[in-house]
């Protein structure tokens, strides 16, 4: 009978250890996405278009270990979207360097910067060294500024 009572208490510290150590590790997951949401924005902010990755339509796994570079083209068309109705957003910067879309996600993105100036908004663009679907974003600004290329 001794021995039930000592595995019982052992089997129950177990099951009372797991258990606060799977609440640590829920709350430490709640508060790790909450730390990255929006901060307030200060006023005459802008919006910077900046990404080298992969876009893709639909989204996929990702994984804690293995992150992968893609964003979803409604993930941009949307942020420029909110964007444009934030009146803490005075402009977009496009950051055309290494940017290699295809064209129709191109055009999508280039749709939603129009809809951007409509509102009476400036869209600006800058890239160093860039080609075909980057250039063609870019030229949704109303400048481009490059370096020289002597």
């Amino acid at each position: 009978m001794k021995s039930f009572f000592k595995s019982f208490f052992i089997f129950f510290s177990g099951m009372m250890f797991s258990g606060f150590l799977l609440i640590a590790l829920i709350i430490s997951f709640v508060l790790l996405f909450q730390s990255q949401t929006n901060k307030d924005l200060q006023n005459d902010s802008f919006l910077v278009l900046d990404y080298n990755g992969e876009i893709i339509e639909k989204p996929n796994e990702t994984s804690l270990f293995f992150p992968n570079n893609k964003i979803r083209l409604k993930d941009i068309t949307n942020a420029i979207d909110k964007a444009r109705f934030d009146n803490k957003i005075k402009f977009i910067l496009i950051d055309g360097d290494f940017t290699q879309y295809p064209m129709n996600y191109v055009y999508e993105i280039e749709k939603e910067l129009q809809n951007f100036k409509k509102s009476g908004k400036k869209v600006y663009a800058w890239f160093s060294n860039s080609g075909g679907s980057a250039y063609t974003l870019c030229t949704a600004a109303e400048k481009i500024a490059m370096p020289n290329t002597n």
